[in-house]
C-alpha cells in the first residue's frame, strides 16, 4: 500500500468478494445499517423527526396511529394545549374502536371526520389541519422540482 494512503479508510469496494461466512455478512449488514442511521440523524433535525413521526401518528392506517408520544412531540412545535389533547386522544381512540363502518382510512378522511365533530376535538382538529397543510405543501414543492 502506498505510504500516503495508509491512514485513509476506503468505503467503496475495489474488488468483488463473495461472502460465505454468516458472521461476516451480519457485521457487514450492521455496518451498512449504522451508516444509514447516522446519515438519517445527520440529515434530519429533531424538529423534522417530530413532524414526520407526528404526521404518521395521525394517519389511521399507521401502526402508531394516535400514539401519544409522537403526537405530543409534534404538538410542542405548534403550541397546542397538551392537557386538552390528551383527553381528546383517549376519547378518539374509543370512538375509533366503536366505529364499525366508514372508518377513515387516510389522513384527509380522518381530518374530515374530526372536523365534523371539531367542537369536541378542537386541538386534534387543529393538528390534523396542520398535518394536511404540510403534506400538500411538500407535494407542491416536489411537483415543481420534477
Amino acid at each position: 500500500m502506498k505510504k500516503d494512503l495508509k491512514n485513509y479508510l476506503v468505503e467503496s469496494p475495489a474488488e468483488k468478494e463473495e461472502v460465505n461466512n454468516y458472521g461476516v455478512y451480519c457485521r457487514t449488514i450492521i455496518t451498512v445499517i449504522d451508516k444509514i442511521l447516522a446519515e438519517i440523524d445527520h440529515r434530519f433535525s429533531n424538529n423534522s423527526k417530530s413532524i414526520i413521526l407526528g404526521v404518521r401518528a395521525l394517519v389511521p392506517g399507521s401502526p402508531n396511529f394516535l400514539e401519544e408520544e409522537d403526537i405530543f412531540a409534534f404538538t410542542q412545535l405548534y403550541g397546542a394545549n397538551i392537557d386538552d389533547l390528551l383527553i381528546e386522544l383517549k376519547n378518539m381512540e374509543k370512538v375509533m374502536k366503536r366505529k364499525n363502518s366508514n372508518k377513515p382510512a387516510s389522513l384527509l378522511e380522518f381530518q374530515k371526520y374530526v372536523s365534523s365533530v371539531a367542537e369536541a376535538f378542537f386541538e386534534l382538529n387543529c393538528l390534523l389541519i396542520i398535518a394536511c397543510t404540510l403534506l400538500i405543501s411538500v407535494l407542491c414543492i416536489l411537483s415543481k422540482t420534477t
